[in-house]
């Protein structure tokens, strides 16, 4: 974003930030030109505004389908990373109850525990 001459702007926000998407044509000028206004709406009332967008509604679609394919690969990612916690959890439970068995068998050794029933 070009804020006066010499100063460039750049804010980053994450896709699934996004709330809301709104085209606003000005004037006729924008219908005939297909340029109009877009502004995206994030989390607790951030708006960025966007002026002369050519083609607004696909610009939107386009905006959206990336935010939901974002979104997916998000979830995904999480249920693999949820599905590798538990594989650990499970590998670590495993790995405690070889142990416990271990010390079980060789307490009962030593004291005879086995010949005593």
């Amino acid at each position: 974003m070009w804020e006066g001459i010499w100063d460039y702007k750049t804010d980053v926000f994450e896709r699934d930030k996004i709330e809301t998407i709104s085209f606003n044509q000005n004037s006729v000028r924008d219908k005939i030109f297909g340029k109009w206004d877009i502004t995206i709406k994030l989390e607790h009332w951030v708006e960025f505004p966007f002026d002369n967008i050519s083609k607004p509604k696909k610009q939107v679609w386009k905006i959206m389908r990336m935010k939901d394919h974002f979104i997916w690969q998000k979830r995904e990612e999480d249920l693999k990373n949820i599905e590798w916690e538990e594989k650990k959890f499970n590998i670590l439970v495993e790995a405690l109850w070889e142990v416990v068995q271990e010390y079980m068998e060789k307490w009962s050794k030593k004291d005879g525990f086995e010949n005593n029933y």
